[in-house]
């Protein structure tokens, strides 16, 4: 069982809309979501805004930035302190806390992790 103290925002995709742009410095989408460079791709469900450089490759979703939160499925998540290779993205409210499917997760600055059990099969919040 997870403490209150450890909010956890689960964010479900069921259906992940995939938006593809093919000009280069792509800004931020009327969506709240970040896209990148060349071949930008969005994801509208469970995206955030992206307030500090964030950027979301054409292959999955790989984001680099200061407190960025994204869900998506074959989700990579680079945020400060952060790094998740995940199927199936879980994002808490800070953008640290990530955990699913085959999820590594590292704790450097990011408060404590568990195991990916506790993290399964959680109903949407």
């Amino acid at each position: 069982m997870i403490s209150d103290s450890w909010p956890i925002a689960v964010v479900s995709a069921p259906q992940t809309t995939k938006l593809t742009f093919s000009s280069i410095g792509c800004e931020i989408s009327s969506n709240g979501c970040e896209i990148s460079s060349t071949s930008c791709e969005v994801y509208n469900i469970g995206c955030e805004v992206y307030s500090i450089g964030c950027e979301v490759s054409s292959t999955g979703c790989e984001v680099y930035s200061i407190g960025c939160k994204v869900s998506s499925t074959d989700c990579k998540v680079y945020s400060i302190g952060c790094e998740v290779f995940s199927i199936g993205c879980e994002v808490s409210s800070t953008g640290c806390e990530v955990s699913s499917i085959d999820c590594e997760a590292s704790d450097i600055g990011c408060g404590p992790y568990h195991s990916r059990s506790l993290y399964l099969n959680r109903p949407p919040i």
